[in-house]
């Protein structure tokens, strides 16, 4: 797989910073990060689920009648997540559960 743009979908300045991104790494696939300095939840979309996860994208692209045949995946994460008042990491995870595109969820957390 090619590299893909990396994304914020959401960000929130001091402060209390918290921000929202995508980026793909070539070992464990698409990685949503949703944290700030300390603290850190991740949603890891491993390769195998790329097909389910871009036609599970598609749907909502193509009523806002955007050609996703030329988007990368993070890209339509962006598309479909992006812009939003309030973090959408949760409703990413809800979004994935919903069509069953499998991914696992890590958590990094400082004391």
């Amino acid at each position: 797989m090619t590299k893909m743009k990396a994304f914020t979908i959401y960000k929130v300045g001091p402060p209390k910073p918290w921000d929202v991104s995508v980026s793909y790494n070539n070992t464990t696939g698409i990685i949503v990060n949703s944290g700030n300095y300390d603290n850190e939840w991740l949603i890891i979309i491993p390769e195998s689920s790329f097909n389910a996860l871009r036609k599970g994208l598609a749907l909502p692209l193509s009523k806002r009648q955007l050609n996703t045949a030329s988007m990368e995946l993070t890209e339509m994460i962006y598309a479909v997540f992006g812009g939003r008042k309030q973090n959408p990491f949760t409703d990413i995870g809800k979004f994935l559960d919903e069509n069953n595109i499998k991914y696992k969820r890590q958590n990094w957390l400082s004391f």
